[in-house]
């Protein structure tokens, strides 16, 4: 088989697989508001934390939250914008208080519920831009959630996929997306989507 008809199979099997997996995801009311064509999107991860995440992030060594929101028009497996972002969170034993970091912003928090209220209470996430739903109007999009905590980084994540490629090719990166969640998986994790809204416009 050549490599393009290899990649061929795979992109096909991994977006099979991608949209078997959406419709699976349990369902979780989400507030949706639209500004300038775009959709600013709140809720709540929060459920990420159990009691061993919990002891993990008192442990005083830094860990990692990361929350990615992807907006998909209903039916289609590929994605219509992606929103991430990380929270670094350490616990300082002499300050006796979590630093938190968003970029490159730092604040501190006296209880792990104020963490969790900051990095895991998403309010008003802008996904994508007016241009990536434009021709979309009246039609149903919704949004997917994945939370994790302290997933492998994504140049360790591309090492591992790299070597278990047969013949050494990378893989594209819709398979990626699919196979990562074996090989490169988080201590935690969780993963819903919101209720269908339709896109401003279109025929009334």
């Amino acid at each position: 088989m050549t490599r393009w008809l290899r990649w061929l199979a795979l992109s096909t099997l991994a977006l099979t697989s991608l949209a078997l997996a959406q419709r699976g995801l349990r369902e979780r009311r989400a507030g949706v508001e639209w500004e300038n064509g775009t959709p600013q999107v709140s809720v709540s991860a929060r459920d990420l934390i159990d009691a061993r995440v919990t002891r993990e992030l008192q442990s005083g060594i830094q860990k990692r939250i990361v929350v990615t929101v992807q907006a998909y028009r209903t039916g289609s497996p590929r994605p219509i914008a992606t929103r991430s972002f990380t929270c670094r969170v350490t616990y300082d034993l002499w300050q006796r208080a979590y630093v938190t970091r968003i970029g490159s912003r730092a604040e501190l928090y006296e209880s792990i519920d104020e963490v969790i209220h900051r990095c895991l209470d998403v309010h008003h996430l802008r996904i994508g831009s007016a241009a990536d739903y434009e021709d979309l109007a009246g039609r149903q999009v919704y949004v997917a959630v994945r939370a994790e905590f302290n997933p492998i980084s994504r140049t360790r994540c591309r090492e591992l996929l790299r070597s278990s490629a047969s013949g050494g090719d990378p893989i594209g990166p819709i398979v990626v997306n699919i196979v990562r969640r074996d090989i490169c998986q988080a201590d935690r994790a969780i993963e819903f989507r919101s209720q269908a809204f339709p896109v401003p416009g279109g025929r009334p």
